[in-house]
């Protein structure tokens, strides 16, 4: 049954990247509970293992949230999509971006960068689903490449960027996560990680509907006015 089919990317971290992944746990632990944990060498063991392959690939640790004072998700996000030269992939279940984030993937495919978005077909929510669907018009008519997830629910939330840059983590590519959530992305670069990130793209590929402009004109004027009140909505969720 693909209503109960989940599609997720996880990502296994070893060796000196851990301590920041920890770092970001207990500050966020001292910041939302009364229980104060020590900074001590019971956390943060040493963690330089020789036996760890020399691939040249670094892992470097975002986090973002309400206790910091800038939206560090969102700019590693616009970061990311404006310096693209060739490849953009996307995935993300709940996308309802903001303006910087519309402009920057309209500006890099208008620029000739291959953009490609996964979305999911449904959602565990109708009121971001159509919500997402709103933000379509716009991205196909710049030249996006739109996909709807068919197979069940793509919960996964990567990036990859020109094969070398790719991004997994808990935040989504929408307003929740850019300012209220507290999320956290590993960022790696190297082009042998980015290759299998490209490959579970195509992957995923296999199980989407793609949807173009013509497809969009199309949608009746009820159903955009329902992608448009589900948009408004989408903000108190």
């Amino acid at each position: 049954n693909n209503n109960n089919y989940w599609r997720d990317t996880h990502i296994k971290i070893i060796g000196p990247a851990v301590a920041n992944l920890q770092r970001h746990f207990v500050t966020k632990w001292n910041y939302c509970s009364p229980e104060f944990l020590e900074v001590n060498n019971l956390f943060f063991p040493n963690l330089d293992n020789p036996a760890l392959p020399k691939n040249n690939e670094l892992a470097q640790i975002m986090a973002g949230g309400p206790d910091y004072k800038r939206s560090y998700i969102l700019l590693s996000f616009f970061k990311i999509i404006t310096q693209a030269k060739e490849k953009l992939y996307i995935t993300t279940p709940y996308f309802i971006p903001n303006e910087t984030i519309i402009i920057a993937l309209k500006q890099a495919a208008l620029g000739g960068v291959d953009v490609r978005l996964i979305i999911p077909e449904e959602s565990d929510s109708i009121v971001i689903t159509a919500a997402s669907k709103y933000y379509l018009r716009t991205l196909l008519s710049a030249g996006v490449k739109v996909y709807l997830y068919e197979k069940g629910f793509v919960h996964a939330k990567t990036i990859v960027a020109d094969t070398f840059l790719s991004v997994i983590g808990s935040a989504n590519m929408d307003i929740r996560s850019f300012d209220l959530n507290y999320e956290i992305n590993a960022i790696i670069y190297g082009d042998i990680f980015g290759k299998e990130m490209e490959e579970l793209f195509y992957d995923d590929l296999k199980q989407c509907n793609q949807i173009v402009y013509s497809d969009w004109e199309k949608i009746s004027n009820w159903k955009k006015l329902g992608y448009s009140v589900a948009r408004l909505l989408s903000y108190f969720l």
